[in-house]
């Protein structure tokens, strides 16, 4: 299935709010409507296309006492034993229980009732590819894939400020928060079980990134392992039913899958990128070199700041989050783009960052061992310029300035690798209501990150810390959860990730940090592999993030968000200090630059504004 809704425990005024969830999902057109219901539970699933690769139906077992939603897709059914793809879910399910969950490779969430146990189960995938959220409530548990379709349900839905905290901080959400004080989300690689009135969470899964048995292989042998494991990983995501697409942005990641699914497909690939009017975020040149090289059925989106801009509002009510980031947008154009050209699944390079060693951050921390190493060498710290080069006014800043912030971070600090980025929320809480800041004097978002590391956090090396962070906070609730799965399927598409793969993964986590950045060289075993696939000048070419722009003037002379901003609804809604935003503004409009932080502030600014409207 592609979305799933229902309750638990049902009376007569769960029946008529589960009506109510129902009209309100977020999904376009669909093909399958599958219901079950009885004496206790409503269930609802859907299904986008005739052709998707995913189950079509509730599955129940022969006493019809055990019964299983899947909003996703699983790869390793025949692996575990079963001889059907959708119906075996439910005889493994027997054999496991709940130890089922850390044996499936895929992207899922799953609903279980299970009544021989009078037990209700959600759980979701290991990175939390598929979305589960859920209220408890008047006696009952409401379950939906969507945040918005669970509002109605709530007499009076408050503004959790914890999730505001979480956002401007670390980008995304942490723990089961959402903006909704009421609504909370299932945890990736987590399930929840409601049995007897009560509710009780439970990990199944911990990241665990230590350098292990890889240790002892030579360069050529990791690189054909990873090969294997990559191309298999593809195949599994490859249906010939079904209607796929690649995404395609330039980098090395998407233009890896698109070289090796190539091999493997009957015919031409399809691939779909995005292209910018603002030449310093478009990577149109890289795009149309792989394409040309892999012989693909090309078709390519052009997106303009006030394309961006006009869709704000809509991303906004999708996927019912604040954002700092306006790469969403593009995202959501895009899927509508490929669904419009007749797609309904596309592969995307998605995690490859995260577990390969792709990002700067990860640099930082490479650097900031140097330095520390040697804390009066005057040359070490010029090595941070080499960082960032796409930030705003990163490159104007002298060695001295550099060298200060980035060494104010101390590598034996909790969560040093991240630092840096979490001051940003520090700047952004100075602009919150006193109200706000009344009810977040007891909350630490360190307190609440901490309680998410992996049990044996204390022995990664730096590198593995600052990885799994990124994946807690940017690749889990963000990439995957918002850019990825939420805004894709409000048009039908269902992404696939195949990095993310379980071998993949346990593969990328078991290798030596000098395989993830080499010196300075980020990504080497996976640029080491790519180079069996992808052009030489190809790979030469310096990592630029995907990245969209930011046009804070055209925002602020945008109508509908202007208003947002405006006085009146500053204080009406009561998040934000009215005199400090205004203020704010008036310094934004007097610019004709900005500042990394004073864009990712502006949109953090309108889009909780567009959710208290849509609250109110």
């Amino acid at each position: 299935m592609n979305r799933i809704t229902g309750c638990y425990k049902i009376n007569e005024e769960s029946r008529l709010n589960f009506l109510k969830m129902t009209e309100t999902l977020n999904f376009s057109k669909h093909y399958i409507d599958s219901f079950y219901s009885d004496d206790d539970t409503i269930l609802n699933g859907v299904v986008f296309s005739e052709n998707s690769f995913t189950s079509k139906k509730f599955l129940i077992n022969k006493n019809k006492d055990i019964i299983i939603g899947i909003d996703g897709f699983i790869y390793n059914i025949f692996e575990l034993g079963g001889n059907k793809e959708d119906d075996s879910i439910v005889e493994l399910y027997e054999k496991y229980g709940e130890e089922l969950f850390c044996r499936l490779n895929g992207q899922f969430s799953i609903v279980i009732i299970d009544k021989s146990k009078s037990k209700l189960i959600l759980a979701r995938d290991r990175f939390g590819q598929k979305p589960m959220f859920y209220v408890n409530a008047y006696g009952c548990v409401y379950f939906s894939s969507e945040i918005n379709s669970l509002k109605g349900v709530l007499k009076n839905s408050k503004v959790d400020e914890r999730c505001l905290r979480d956002i401007c901080t670390a980008w995304s959400s942490l723990g089961d928060h959402t903006f909704y004080k009421d609504i909370s989300s299932v945890e990736c690689g987590s399930y929840i079980s409601f049995s007897q009135g009560a509710l009780q969470s439970k990990r199944y899964f911990d990241l665990n990134i230590l350098q292990r048995s890889k240790d002892e292989k030579s360069e050529e042998e990791l690189i054909n392992e990873l090969d294997i494991l990559l191309n298999n990983s593809i195949k599994r995501r490859m249906n010939e039913n079904e209607k796929l697409a690649f995404y395609l942005s330039g980098g090395l990641d998407s233009s890896l899958i698109a070289a090796i699914a190539t091999k493997h497909n009957k015919g031409k690939i399809n691939t779909f990128s995005i292209s910018f009017e603002d030449k310093h975020y478009d990577e149109t040149m890289y795009q149309d070199m792989i394409s040309k090289f892999t012989n693909s059925n090309h078709k390519r989106l052009t997106v303009s700041s006030n394309d961006i801009i006009e869709n704000i509002e809509s991303i906004v009510k999708i996927i019912q989050s604040p954002i700092i980031k306006t790469g969403l947008c593009p995202m959501y154009l895009l899927s509508k783009f490929v669904k419009d050209n007749g797609f309904d699944a596309v592969l995307s390079g998605e995690g490859a960052d995260e577990i390969f060693g792709g990002y700067d951050i990860y640099k930082e921390v490479k650097i900031r061992e140097f330095c520390q190493k040697d804390p009066l060498s005057k040359n070490r710290p010029l090595l941070y310029k080499r960082l960032y080069p796409y930030v705003n006014g990163y490159g104007n800043l002298n060695n001295a300035s550099l060298t200060s912030f980035f060494n104010q971070v101390k590598l034996d600090e909790l969560f040093s690798s991240h630092l840096t980025r979490f001051k940003a929320g520090d700047y952004c809480y100075q602009f919150f209501s006193d109200n706000v800041k009344d009810k977040l004097k007891q909350y630490d978002y360190k307190k609440e990150l901490e309680k998410s590391l992996p049990s044996n956090y204390d022995v990664f090396s730096n590198i593995a810390k600052a990885q799994s962070l990124e994946i807690q906070t940017f690749l889990n609730n963000y990439l995957l959860l918002l850019q990825g799965d939420c805004i894709a399927m409000s048009n039908g598409i269902s992404c696939k990730y195949p990095f993310l793969d379980n071998d993949v993964t346990e593969f990328a986590f078991s290798l030596k940090d000098k395989f993830k950045i080499n010196v300075l060289n980020e990504k080497y075993l996976l640029k080491k592999l790519a180079s069996k696939y992808l052009p030489s000048e190809f790979l030469k070419r310096k990592k630029f993030p995907f990245r969209a722009p930011i046009d804070c003037i055209s925002i602020l002379e945008n109508e509908k968000l202007a208003v947002l901003v405006a006085e009146d609804s500053l204080n009406e809604i009561d998040i934000f200090n009215s005199k400090a935003v205004l203020k704010f503004i008036n310094s934004v409009k007097s610019k004709n630059t900005f500042s990394e932080r004073e864009q990712m502030l502006l949109m953090f600014i309108v889009s909780v504004q567009l959710l208290g409207n849509l609250k109110n």
